[in-house]
């Protein structure tokens, strides 16, 4: 398994528009085949920084550095990672 991170950081707070755009963005994912989830994560401390993250049964890292990712004004990383274990799921109290 693995999970790829992608970073955004906005120059302002997003907006409507913005969040929609994100949003767009982690839907393309859930098209791409391997893909088991996405979620959009923002930063507690900094809230112009998102974060968008893609775990797949296959390796995403190349195919998302080969995508034009350059927007106006905005930041992103990426990050890729294999997961070691499973997650423990602890019991809802």
């Amino acid at each position: 398994m693995y999970v790829l991170f992608l970073e955004v950081t906005l120059p302002e707070l997003a907006n409507p528009a913005t969040m929609d755009a994100l949003h767009h963005l982690e839907r393309l994912f859930v098209g791409v085949a391997g893909v088991t989830n996405t979620r959009l994560l923002q930063n507690t401390e900094d809230p112009r920084v998102m974060l968008l993250e893609v775990s797949s049964r296959a390796e995403l890292l190349e195919v998302v550095r080969q995508a034009d990712l350059n927007l106006d004004n905005v930041k992103t990383r990426i990050w890729g990672f294999t997961l070691l274990e499973t997650p423990s799921v602890l019991p809802s109290a």
